[in-house]
């Protein structure tokens, strides 16, 4: 854990370096709505920008856990804007026990994944669930955005993701 945080805290130096506003600690405002890269994938995606998720969620059709080496690793299948579909497969995170109003308790699984917004890229834990009747594919929670962006809801498609990666 000590290693990944001297990792992340150089990678964060090395950004800061290269970019003088966020030498000086400024911040990226972002709109209500914004695109999402998916990295290394390179999957675009509009996102709803929520401050009080704590962490995101993506529109997954399905997902199912199996065995890679002796870890339990999950394969979901994103939808992704126009109906797109896109079947991913990380490491699982751990799951999360989720009680909505209304509505039954689930299990969700949570996977870390490197979302690029505007210049910047952090991996995040974010949930698979079925957002299906919702208008946006993902929801872009505070874990991503704290200490890097603000928010103006009055806004939408701010910033265009500059990670590279390509888009699809």
């Amino acid at each position: 854990m000590a290693v990944r945080n001297l990792v992340m805290a150089a990678v964060v130096a090395a950004a800061a370096a290269t970019d003088p506003a966020r030498a000086e600690g400024a911040k990226t405002t972002l709109g209500l709505i914004e695109r999402v890269l998916i990295q290394p994938e390179g999957l675009d995606v509009l996102a709803k920008v929520d401050t009080g998720a704590e962490h995101s969620s993506i529109d997954t059709v399905d997902w199912e856990t199996f065995d890679k080496g002796g870890d339990t690793w999950v394969r979901f299948r994103l939808r992704l804007d126009e109906g797109r579909i896109e079947t991913l497969e990380r490491p699982l995170g751990r799951m999360a026990r989720v009680r909505r109003a209304g509505a039954e308790t689930r299990d969700r699984p949570i996977v870390l994944l490197s979302l690029c917004v505007d210049g910047t890229t952090r991996e995040v834990e974010v949930n698979l669930s079925k957002r299906s009747r919702l208008n946006y594919r993902m929801l872009l929670g505070a874990s991503f955005l704290s200490g890097a962006f603000l928010v103006d809801v009055s806004q939408s498609h701010t910033s265009r993701p500059a990670c590279g990666g390509g888009r699809r």
